[in-house]
């Protein structure tokens, strides 16, 4: 999850707060990771993939959230772990510990973040584009030169042996994949690219960037109340019965029908966030808004009554497109 969902981390006496919370969830994003690795096995890039990073891809989709423990306390950047993230263990070796550190030290702040935004790492996950909007594109509110697009697009060149540009700073291939495996769940995700706009009337507005209001803003519904959590980690929250190490056949047999993106890879992300602001807009249709605080959220809405249902729908297409998709950026620039 993106933006300010925080939780409590309590180390030597410390409190922390960590956005440590992930779309999809581990297991989705595993997942993501699971089926990728299937629709790769026996290729040259599976090998070399492994090779560089020393891991399955359903167990790196994971470490870009993981990260997200690692906050400066008193000048120092230190990595915290919580019970809650139990998949995040894997990277807590020392050696795990400081790669993380090390990673979100050099993507804290080069983005120049104002007060009311999140370090640029976490920025990296997401982008907020109006729904009413047709395509993503650069220069949009809730764009960046660092949102899901970009970030996806810098880790791209630097599996090409090419430099990131700013305000990434990747270190090596492995830090690419690394990425990647997670950044490609979060495109996904349609509350990681689509969000509402609303007035004080609860009517959905459609700002440019350089008229937008923050407090219009929804976060890519963390702000608005599903019956309790929010409608972002409502989505972020995938079926029990998913097993992610091994994901169902049939799920795999879509995601192998489904054919590579069209043109250069470096128009990939933004194709992949075009179909994701689509799904976007259905996750918000028949929705009405209120601007009144329930559960701590700003805003409440009322939902259509086949709502979940329509949600674990999309949510099971956008994980599949996310596998496959995973697998054919990587076995295009992964030599």
């Amino acid at each position: 999850m993106h933006h300010k969902k925080v939780l409590a981390c309590v180390a030597s006496s410390l409190c922390l707060c960590s956005a440590q919370v992930q779309a999809w969830g581990a297991v989705g994003h595993e997942l993501v990771g699971s089926i990728a690795e299937q629709l790769l096995a026996g290729t040259p890039a599976a090998e070399k993939v492994h090779k560089i990073i020393g891991m399955d891809l359903s167990q790196a989709a994971v470490w870009a959230d993981c990260a997200k423990g690692v906050n400066p306390v008193n000048g120092e950047f230190v990595y915290y772990s919580s019970p809650r993230f139990k998949e995040c263990r894997q990277f807590e070796s020392d050696e795990g510990k400081a790669r993380m550190i090390d990673y979100v030290r050099r993507n804290w702040d080069a983005c120049q973040p104002t007060a009311s935004e999140e370090a640029c790492h976490k920025q990296y996950h997401y982008a907020d584009v109006a729904i009413q909007q047709p395509k993503y594109a650069a220069g949009l509110a809730g764009t960046s030169d660092h949102d899901i697009v970009a970030a996806i697009n810098a880790a791209t060149l630097v599996l090409e042996g090419k430099p990131a540009p700013a305000p990434f700073s990747i270190v090596d291939q492995r830090e690419a994949i690394l990425m990647l495996a997670h950044y490609l769940g979060d495109i996904h995700e349609p509350m990681h690219i689509g969000s509402v706009y609303l007035d004080n009337e609860g009517k959905e507005i459609n700002p440019s960037r350089e008229q937008l209001d923050p407090t219009t803003g929804t976060k890519g519904g963390n702000d608005i109340d599903f019956h309790g959590p929010s409608l972002h980690y409502v989505w972020d929250d995938v079926a029990k019965d998913i097993d992610p190490q091994h994901p169902d056949p049939a799920w795999v047999a879509e995601a192998k029908a489904i054919k590579p993106s069209a043109g250069n890879v470096l128009t990939w992300s933004t194709q992949w966030a075009d179909d994701s602001l689509l799904q976007a807009k259905k996750a918000f249709d028949g929705v009405s808004f209120s601007h009144v605080a329930v559960h701590s959220h700003p805003w409440s809405a009322n939902y259509p009554d086949n709502y979940v249902e329509m949600k674990a729908a999309i949510q099971h297409e956008q994980l599949v497109k996310a596998g496959a998709h995973l697998a054919q950026l990587l076995a295009a620039v992964v030599k």
